[in-house]
């Protein structure tokens, strides 16, 4: 009998303020290291719902704590680049302290960029969920 496809899934968040978002310089994890990219993480086994699982990458990655209504559902997209996942991305402009490097050793900086000046070396799929955004909660597929 063949193995039954496997789909992954992860969260990201929109760190917004003032127009700007706040993405994060990944170094030392093997993928996509040397670029840009929104605060996310995998969906855990531990996470009861989605929403569980980006309030849990907002504390571990950023340190700062959102209120689960602060949080808001903006887009689901499917992308197969490296490995099949299917990406959930909510968007926050209110939380609780400031954003810092809460994991510097996957993390080589934290920076404000505004929605139309974002950097060339920037991932992808975050590329195109930026990009999005100020569109309806829809699927996109990458």
């Amino acid at each position: 009998m063949a193995e039954r496809f496997k789909l992954s899934a992860a969260v990201y968040i929109v760190f917004m303020r003032d127009n700007k978002v706040l993405l994060e310089l990944r170094q030392n994890t093997g993928f996509e290291d040397g670029k840009f990219g929104l605060v996310q993480g995998h969906v855990d086994p531990d996470d009861k719902t989605i929403l569980d699982a980006a309030l849990r990458e907002a504390k571990e990655e950023a340190g700062v704590d959102i209120a689960p209504e602060d949080m808001e559902l903006r887009l689901v997209g499917h992308q197969n680049i490296f490995l099949p996942y299917i990406d959930f991305v909510f968007v926050c402009r209110k939380w609780t302290g400031e954003p810092c490097n809460n994991e510097p050793d996957k993390c080589k900086a934290l920076r404000w960029f505004e929605l139309d000046a974002l950097p060339d070396n920037i991932i992808y799929n975050v590329s195109e969920y930026l990009r999005r955004l100020p569109q309806q909660l829809q699927m996109i597929e990458l």
